[in-house]
């Protein structure tokens, strides 16, 4: 979906994710917002694409709790939340494109669900 290198401080990211710590069973929202819409952000969690740009990727589409949240105003949002967060649900979470610029955030889930 889109190349590993990190992004640097030329990128067009208005918004990019923050390490994140939520109590199992709870919602979060990583953000994720362009400048720009000319390609469409996409998601990784420790390098396995979550959300192409277009639709979820397996097995992130079968559990209903992954949904892109988009707002078109002065940014392009590609906003990741996850419902009923569970412990198989932490990791690195990338948003990128199809170009060299990408930012990660640690998602990191407290207790059990």
């Amino acid at each position: 979906m889109f190349s590993d290198d990190r992004c640097g401080g030329s990128s067009n990211f208005t918004d990019v994710p923050k390490n994140l710590a939520v109590y199992a069973g709870s919602d979060c929202v990583l953000k994720c917002a362009i400048s720009d819409n000319s390609f469409p952000l996409g998601w990784k969690k420790n390098s396995t694409e979550v959300y192409t740009g277009y639709e979820f990727s397996n097995p992130f589409n079968s559990t209903g709790r992954f949904e892109i949240i988009q707002e078109k105003n002065r940014t392009y949002m590609y906003n990741l939340r996850i419902r009923h967060a569970q412990p198989s649900d932490a990791g690195e979470y990338e948003c990128g494109r199809n170009v060299p610029q990408v930012a990660s955030a640690q998602l990191v889930i407290i207790g059990k669900s």
